[in-house]
Formats: C-alpha cells, structure tokens, sequence
C-alpha cells in the first residue's frame, strides 16, 4: 500500500479519536441547567366531602406576582365519590419569581370558584389573594396544598320580562357573583332556560 495512502489514513483515524475523546469529555464534564422547577401537592375537597356524579375538573395555576417569568398551570380531576387529587406543574427556573398558586373550578357550587395557596394557621387555602403565600422562585416546591373552600349560597330565579318566553332551543344563561373588593373569589353557575 502507498505510503501516503497511510499516512492519510492515520490521519483520518487520528482525527476520529481526537472528536470522539472531545465529545467524551463534553459529556462528563457538562453540568446542564435546569431548565424549569416543579410545584406540586394535592387539591381536597372540605373534610368529610367528596365529589358529585361526573367528578370535578379543577384548574391550578401558578402566577408570577413579579411579573417576570411565564405562568404555569395544570387540571386536576377528582373522581367521583373521591376527596382530593394530586397535581403537578412546570414554571420557568427564574430565581427572581415570586409564584402566587391557584385553583379555579366553574360549575362547582357549593364551593367558591376560585382560591389561593396560603400556609398560615388559618388552612391550606384563603379566597384573597393579598393573604395569599409567594413561593421563592428557582427551586421546585412539593406539598402545596389547596383546599375548595365551602361559600355561602346566593340563589333567586331569573326570569325573561312579562309576556317573553324562550325561543326554540332555550336560553343559556351565565350568573356570575364578584367580590367588587378586588379581594379574592368569585361564583359562576350556568342555567338553561328552556323553550317555552
């Protein structure tokens, strides 16, 4: 065989084992950074509760108050005749986030539509948000649990003018109640009105 033919070989060989050590190397002495941090925990219905025929879809998000970094959230379903769920989430790995963690349930009277994360001795779970625990951001967070809070009922009919009725199909009706404070939870429930 030529010996440059040799030569080029060894070359080629050569330069194969220097890219494959280097690529060895890379991979034992890379320390990749985290790329997001996890929030995780239960979400319970009041002691001795559990949920109704068809189960309860809950919405859990988490908000950074410093605005900073994006939202993170996740559903939650507690099964019929069960008591709680778990859930976990994924937030961005900001050091400086300040994450405000909450549920929101429609349609799940008789508990209030929405309440936040709070770890006082008060519970698990307050409906203002001003009360509301900030998690530090840049670290995952286990045990954050919330709790449906039980609400007070406001009910009453709603009715079309005199001499109206519904159209062929019915009405679907939204009724929301909105705490003008600005200072937590809300209630939503949603009736049909039927033809007639």
């Amino acid at each position: 065989m030529d010996n440059r033919v040799l030569a080029r070989i060894n070359n080629i060989t050569f330069s194969l084992l220097f890219l494959v050590a280097g690529f060895l190397a890379l991979g034992t002495n890379t320390v990749q950074a985290q790329v997001t941090n996890t929030i995780s925990g239960m979400v319970s219905l009041p002691a001795g509760d559990v949920a109704p025929a068809g189960g309860l879809d809950i919405y859990i998000n988490a908000y950074d108050q410093n605005y900073g970094a994006d939202s993170g959230f996740a559903f939650a379903f507690i099964a019929a005749g069960a008591s709680s769920a778990a859930y976990s989430l994924t937030v961005p790995p900001d050091t400086s986030a300040q994450w405000q963690v909450s549920y929101s349930c429609y349609s799940c009277s008789p508990y209030v539509g929405s309440g936040y994360y709070a770890s006082g001795a008060a519970g698990t779970t307050t409906w203002d948000s001003s009360l509301a625990t900030l998690l530090t951001g840049g670290a995952d967070h286990t045990g954050i649990n919330l709790s449906l809070i039980t609400g007070n009922t406001i009910s009453g009919t709603v009715s079309l003018p005199v001499g109206d009725v519904a159209p062929a199909g019915g009405l679907n009706i939204n009724i929301n109640a909105e705490d003008r404070n600005y200072g937590g939870g809300y209630g939503s429930d949603s009736e049909q009105n039927r033809a007639g």
